[in-house]
Formats: C-alpha cells, sequence, structure tokens
C-alpha cells in the first residue's frame, strides 16, 4: 500500500487522541516558521503597554534568579524590566548599544579594534550556559515516530546536520556575545508522545544551557511550561498567543507574530484586497476552532470591524483537534453551503481546511476562499494537498511563501542556501521540501542577533531585552520585523496577499509587503 494510503488509513482508524497530537505535530512541523524589514508603526502595544503594568506575574517573571545576578558584572543583573517597561538607562541596554561587534544599535559605522577591544573586556561566566569562551545551546528537533515518520511529510531527515552546519557557520564568522564559541546539544523530540517532551526538556533543563531552540518538538503552551517552570528560555517555532506571552515572558519567545496579529492580518486583509465587496460576496462561512477561544473572539470582533454584520456569517466551530473527524468537518460544509455561503474563510488548523475544500468540493460547494498564517493555511509543505477547487484561493501572510514559485530572489534563502552548501550539508531546493532548513536558519540569525545585543556578559533574562534591540530583522521564511522598542518581542511586521495555483500546487505572490494592521 503506498504510503500516502497507509497515512489516510491511519487516519481514519487510529485512536482520536494520537491523531489529535500527530496532525498537532504536522500543522507545526509543516509551516515554520517558525523573521525584518524597514522601520514601520506596527502596533502590539495591546500585549506590550498592558504588560508594562500587569503587576507582580509580570515582574517576578522577568527578576533576575539570585545566582545569575550574583555572576553579573559591574553590578549589572542585564534582567529586563516588564514587557514594554523603558529600558534605555539599564546596563544592559548600554552594553547591547556598544555590541559585541562594535557595530552601534543602530546599525552606524563600525568601531575601532581598541574600542571594540574595550566593550569586549572582563568576559565572565555570568549565568547557566555562558562561560567567558563559550554559550551553550540546546537543540530540539521534530522526530515523528511509528506510521507517521518525518519522511511523511516531507520533513528533511539530515536535520541534526542543518543544525550543526549553521552552529559551525556562527563559530566561523565571529561567534557570540564578544566571540564566545557556540557549542550544541541535539535532542529529538517525539510531539506525540508526551512522556518523551517531558523527559528530554528535564534533560535539557539538567544540561544548563543558556536558552533552547526548538523545531517543531514543543508544539503548545503545556508542553513548553516545562521551560517556563524551570527558567529556561526556549525559541519556539511557532506563533503563540498574547496570554502565554503574558504567563511566560521571559522565557518563551518567537521570531513570529501573534496569533491575534494573524488574525488581524487576515481579515483586513482580505477585506483591503475585495474579498468581501458586493456583488459576489453574499455571505461568508467561517470556520474556526476552540483551541484558543480569546483569538476565535478576535475574528468575530475584526469581522464586526470590517463591516461584516452577525446576519451575513455562518459559523461553524470545530473542537480542538487538528484532525478533525471528517463528519464534524462535514458538518461545517453542509451548514455553509445551506446558508448561502458565497465565501469562506478557513482559521483552523491546515489538515483540517484542506479535508474541508475536499468535502466541499464532492458536495457540489465551490464557494470562493481566504485563509492566512492562523492555522497555518498558506504553508508550502503540503500545499499539494488542497483540492483543486482550492484554485485561486487568496491567502494573506506575513511570511515569504511564495516567493520562489514566483521567480523572486530572497538573500535569506541564499544565504541560507550557501551555509549549507559550505559545511557539505544539502542546500535549498523548493519551498514545500526545505522549510525545516529555512527555519532553522531563521532561528539561528534571531537567536545571534538577540544574544549579540543582550550584553558582553548575558544572563538568561536580558535575552528579551536583546530581541528588543535588534533591529531591522529580514528572514528567509518566517516574516520580517523592526525590533527597536522595549516593547518590541515578536515579529510579521509586514503582510501581504498571495494566490493558490492548482497547476504547481502552491502559492504565488499577488502584491508587495505592506504594514501589518495596527490593532
Amino acid at each position: 500500500m503506498p504510503p500516502f494510503f497507509q497515512f489516510r488509513l491511519w487516519l481514519r482508524e487510529s485512536p482520536p487522541t494520537e491523531r489529535l497530537l500527530a496532525a498537532g505535530a504536522l500543522s507545526v512541523a509543516l509551516l515554520f516558521i517558525a523573521l525584518a524589514l524597514v522601520p514601520v508603526a506596527r502596533n502590539h502595544d495591546a500585549a506590550g503597554t498592558s504588560l508594562g503594568i500587569a503587576g507582580s506575574q509580570a515582574t517576578s517573571a522577568t527578576t533576575t534568579p539570585a545566582g545569575e545576578r550574583a555572576a553579573a558584572v559591574d553590578g549589572a543583573t542585564d534582567s529586563p524590566a516588564s514587557p514594554g517597561a523603558a529600558v534605555s538607562g539599564s546596563t544592559a541596554t548600554r552594553s547591547a548599544a556598544r555590541g559585541s561587534t562594535g557595530v552601534a544599535s543602530g546599525g552606524g559605522a563600525t568601531a575601532t579594534a581598541a574600542g571594540t577591544a574595550e566593550s569586549c573586556a572582563g568576559l565572565t561566566a555570568s549565568g547557566p550556559g555562558i562561560t567567558p569562551t563559550e554559550v551553550l545551546m540546546d537543540v530540539s528537533t521534530l522526530s515523528l515516530a511509528g506510521p507517521i515518520g518525518n519522511s511523511q511529510f516531507d520533513i528533511r531527515p539530515d536535520l541534526h546536520q542543518i543544525a550543526t552546519a549553521l552552529k559551525d557557520e556562527v563559530n566561523a564568522t565571529g561567534g557570540l556575545a564578544c566571540g564566545r564559541k557556540l557549542r550544541i546539544n541535539i535532542y529529538d523530540v517525539n510531539p506525540l508522545d508526551t512522556n518523551d517532551a517531558q523527559a528530554k526538556c528535564l534533560q535539557m533543563v539538567a544540561d544548563k544551557p543558556y536558552i533552547v531552540m526548538d523545531f517543531g518538538g514543543y508544539l503548545g503552551q503545556a508542553t513548553r511550561a516545562c521551560f517556563v517552570q524551570n527558567k529556561l528560555p526556549i525559541i519556539s517555532s511557532v506563533a503563540f498567543d498574547t496570554a502565554e506571552f503574558r504567563s511566560a515572558f521571559p522565557y518563551v519567545v518567537s521570531p513570529r507574530n501573534f496569533a491575534e496579529d494573524q488574525a488581524r492580518d487576515a481579515i483586513f486583509g482580505l477585506k483591503d484586497r475585495g474579498f468581501f465587496a458586493a456583488p459576489k460576496f453574499q455571505k461568508l462561512g467561517l470556520l474556526v476552532e476552540n483551541c484558543i477561544p480569546a483569538v476565535a473572539k478576535k475574528v468575530d470582533d475584526y469581522l464586526a470591524r470590517a463591516g461584516i454584520k452577525a446576519a451575513q456569517i455562518s459559523k461553524f466551530t470545530l473542537d480542538c483537534n487538528p484532525a478533525a473527524a471528517n463528519n464534524q468537518i462535514a458538518q461545517a460544509v453542509l451548514q455553509h453551503k445551506a446558508d448561502g455561503a458565497s465565501h469562506v474563510i478557513l482559521a483552523t488548523a491546515n489538515n483540517n481546511a484542506q479535508t474541508y475544500t475536499r468535502l466541499a468540493n464532492s458536495q457540489g460547494f465551490h464557494p470562493t476562499y481566504g485563509v492566512s498564517d492562523l492555522g497555518e493555511g498558506v504553508t508550502p509543505s503540503g500545499a499539494k494537498n488542497w483540492d483543486a477547487s482550492f484554485d485561486g484561493a487568496i491567502g494573506i501572510t506575513s511570511t515569504h511563501t511564495g516567493e520562489t514559485f514566483s521567480g523572486m530572489r530572497n538573500a535569506k534563502v541564499d544565504r541560507c542556501d550557501q551555509i549549507m552548501k559550505r559545511h557539505g550539508v544539502a542546500g535549498f531546493t523548493s519551498e514545500a521540501k526545505d522549510l525545516a532548513l529555512l527555519a532553522f536558519c531563521d532561528l539561528y540569525d534571531f537567536m545571534t542577533a538577540a544574544i549579540n545585543k543582550a550584553g558582553k556578559n548575558p544572563v538568561r533574562t536580558s535575552f528579551a531585552t536583546g530581541i528588543t534591540q535588534i533591529g531591522e530583522f529580514k528572514t528567509a521564511y518566517a516574516g520580517d520585523a523592526v525590533f527597536n522598542r522595549p516593547d518590541k518581542y515578536t515579529g510579521g511586521d509586514f503582510q501581504r496577499a498571495i494566490q493558490y495555483h492548482a497547476d504547481c500546487v502552491c502559492w504565488k505572490v499577488l502584491d508587495a509587503f505592506k504594514p501589518a494592521y495596527p490593532e
């Protein structure tokens, strides 16, 4: 039996819990992310400003642990205030402004060799994972097991080699935090097995690294909680919502935008591209899920602000299951068809959205489709699984999806390809097959940029401060941003429209990047 049909059989007959976890892994693994451009007034104040006055919870989460305070030099804690608080007068900010490479924080001229030597004098073992000569980072990689191994989802088998090549490149080009060498431990984590995920987290905690870089091993807030509880920062390749950010700060970070941002860009981006324009638009079929109710509520709010009345919406809410049962998705199709929906927005996990289009086609229901980063509807991996009736669908994305299929050159993709080849690893071939490669390149760039702004003797909590001082940050895939203010911790500052083409089973770019929509 061909692998694809084996997989379909597994989806139909395997235990529901296994399907839930497996498809969750698929949703995350196939889409990465999970990063920056020209200055723009991107408004995260809804998260950042409120966090600045969030009270004891946010404040206590950002306090430097006693062991790290004792190791900090010159009386500096390098600890960020709560998100949104001004840090311009802190020692951490002054150290970051000097920069480990001698480049001013605003991107000015390179300092003299003497100035660089002075700014990097007195390196210490400032905290876990930091010695005068070394930075230790643990890397968790997606490792699916059993009948749904990585190869079923076009996940490259050489993830260890990719991570190692990028580590070697960092060391060959100056190292980190005033020339320290990067050392990594790599752990394969099966996101289908919560016991495995927990055990690997505890092993990483025992390693005492500076930070963990995660590619697909830890998919949700519950599994990432282990790192937060042990005050070990984790760079996540997936987007999360503002509630998790508030509760976990500064120990869970991501170069991607918030889920709420993705919802806002989706609705207003579709509106501005004429998705809701009469006479073609008559009624909206909306498919959401209840995994993050606050984000689903935001979708409703943004539709109202876009001028879509409640009477014009037929809403169906799936259970929180990235592999929802076919009969439940079929109910959504039948409801939307019966209610006369002319257009459908699929704001659910990519698997569910693709199943919807196949079932809709089988029912003779052919609406105009809209998707977005919310639910990873625009990921290039697995794009071949959309029904042919999905042809012409409009997607709103902050990522670089569709560029290579549109003949566009992305300097970061070229650089990622060159790094791999320089270190004897296969380079970039296509968006569909190499998202893991691009994701790792983006994550390494994000980590390097932030730690180099976290002071010459960084501690774990100063990594978040470093993020806010990165400045312009461009990515191979996951979304560009400008990190230039005290409350700026996430990316995805821009959005544009792309369109699905059934002939190439791919996405192509429709227009230029525009600023993401403010709250």
